[in-house]
């Protein structure tokens, strides 16, 4: 893995300008991991030309925003995919002007789409498998700014559930613990993170009041479009409610249901408490995380088909 970082540093050092990208419909750990990536080349290489890419969301605007970026610069610069296991899932202006690109990530291999493949699946997020490469760099013992600080860890509480889901290690909060030396502000950023406008909290109201369960021990959810639009919320960030059902006593399993009606398809974020379940993500146009995975359906009749599948998963592991 070593040779494999220096490669990556190589490439940085050589090429004058890149691209950061990440998957669509994007989390804390793809945005920070971005803004956090192009703020260390920046910090070591300022006569660089970086740019980060895809669609903005409301929900982590407090982050920072993505940049516009035309057609010729695309096409010359290097790309560096980040938090996305296979190339579909790409959130770009123009995939077909990816020319040279590197994949760094930590979910489990779906597709190696890079000329080099950076995955580290022992990371609890992609912020964490940066800051493993910025401290094998070691550009001088580079001190962690604010910003990049903030950018790195925002991305770390997302995807560790502040640090209470099973991939926090030892040396997660190490790193932690080292971005929290900078000053940033860590009640202010989680106030950020975990704040919701009132229409939001009405939309939690209903959630919870329509959590059903599934053989006692699977919990679910079914969000239609027209629900959503009732609290005038936007159904591509539903998949942060899914954990609301985390601490139902008794559920091993849960799983949101959403309908993406301008997509044609209904969009099932699954998680679970130490049962395997990105096998049957898997069989359903997904993957992921064993606990963590996010697959797709196309109409609500195959809810139960997805539901009688976990449970088979669920009582192969009981």
């Amino acid at each position: 893995m070593n040779g494999l970082k220096n490669e990556i540093l190589n490439k940085i050092v050589k090429n004058d300008s890149i691209v950061i990208a990440r998957h669509v419909r994007p989390d804390p750990d793809a945005v920070g991991s971005q803004l956090g990536l192009k703020t260390m080349i920046l910090n070591q290489f300022p006569s660089k030309k970086v740019f980060t890419v895809g669609e903005d969301v409301d929900s982590l605007s407090f982050i920072g925003k993505m940049d516009s970026v035309d057609e010729a610069t695309l096409k010359e610069s290097l790309h560096i995919i980040l938090d996305t296991s296979n190339y579909d899932r790409i959130d770009h202006p123009n995939k077909e002007l990816i020319g040279e690109s590197i994949k760094i990530d930590h979910h489990p291999i779906v597709e190696q789409y890079g000329e080099l493949n950076y995955v580290d699946t022992k990371c609890s997020s992609t912020c964490e498998v940066l800051m493993t490469l910025f401290d094998y760099w070691d550009f001088n013992h580079f001190d962690y700014s604010k910003t990049l600080a903030k950018y790195l860890y925002i991305g770390m509480v997302g995807d560790t559930g502040r640090f209470m889901y099973n991939n926090t290690t030892s040396q997660t909060l190490n790193f932690a613990g080292k971005l929290l030396e900078s000053g940033l502000d860590h009640q202010q950023l989680l106030n950020e993170m975990y704040e919701k406008p009132f229409g939001q909290l009405k939309l939690q109201s209903f959630f919870i009041e329509n959590i059903k369960l599934y053989r006692n021990h699977i919990a679910y959810v079914q969000l239609t479009e027209e629900q959503m639009k009732s609290h005038q919320f936007d159904p591509k960030e539903s998949s942060q409610y899914v954990n609301i059902m985390s601490g139902i006593e008794g559920v091993k399993i849960w799983v949101l249901f959403t309908e993406l009606r301008d997509e044609g398809i209904i969009r099932v974020n699954i998680r679970s408490k130490d049962v395997v379940i990105n096998t049957v993500a898997e069989a359903f146009n997904g993957g992921g995380h064993p606990q963590a995975s996010g697959a797709t359906i196309y109409n609500f009749e195959e809810v139960n088909h997805v539901l009688n599948q976990l449970n088979d998963a669920l009582e192969e592991h009981s």
